[in-house]
């Protein structure tokens, strides 16, 4: 049976909010007292106008989330507010020159993974061992930057970066921010996942292997609890 006009819009605006919420775990924010509201049998323009009103501060409201520097929980609210702090902080790091023919803003998000790599600096709430273990989360991203722009050139990277350009952000800040919040598998993850949009494709059998190679030669330190 076909949806009429009001449903295609609740699930589009429902599949709105799916989104950013997905979007938002993934920078560390979680929506434990939010529950999406159950679709109506009858879906009318009420119920559509309330999921309207559904926006990211309303959400950020009802969420909480955990501060990778400073390794404290804070409201969603709150959270929002340090990351825009954290995003402002000067960075005093010379960055690569630019490259003609690339868009300013193209080069950034390049720019922007190795100020993260380059410039990070560990909390004083860290301890010796969870310093120590950034820095080789750290060491793991370098190498394979490294190696892609080696491999590429830094165009290539500076382009395959800039289409998925907040996802990588996002990675790249919890690959050296990642707080002790998540499991080891979640930074494998994001490693994975980072790798594959700076090479731009998938990675073939014999590309992972190396990247595990890189891994294992670097990570000497023991799986989190």
């Amino acid at each position: 049976m076909a949806k009429t006009p009001l449903e295609r819009e609740y699930d589009k605006e429902l599949q709105r909010i799916n989104r950013f919420i997905k979007s938002a775990e993934k920078r560390g924010f979680r929506f434990g007292e939010y529950t999406p509201p159950k679709r109506p049998k009858t879906v009318t323009q009420k119920s559509v106008e309330r999921l309207r009103k559904t926006t990211p501060k309303t959400l950020y409201a009802k969420a909480s989330y955990y501060d990778p520097v400073t390794q404290t929980r804070m409201t969603g609210s709150e959270g929002v507010k340090a990351r825009r702090g954290q995003a402002r902080t000067p960075k005093t790091r010379v960055t690569a020159p630019r490259q003609p023919g690339i868009p300013f803003e193209y080069q950034t998000v390049l720019d922007n993974i190795e100020e993260m790599l380059t410039g990070a600096h560990t909390s004083a709430t860290w301890s010796k061992s969870y310093a120590e273990l950034k820095r080789k989360d750290r060491n793991i991203l370098s190498h394979i930057l490294t190696g892609a722009i080696n491999e590429l050139g830094r165009d290539t990277v500076v382009r395959n970066c800039a289409r998925q350009a907040a996802l990588v952000k996002d990675l790249a800040f919890h690959i050296c921010y990642g707080s002790s919040d998540f499991k080891w598998e979640t930074i494998e993850g994001d490693i994975a996942a980072i790798t594959a949009i700076i090479y731009g494709r998938n990675l073939t059998v014999d590309e992972s292997k190396q990247v595990q190679d890189i891994i294992d030669q670097v990570q000497g330190y023991e799986n989190p609890e």
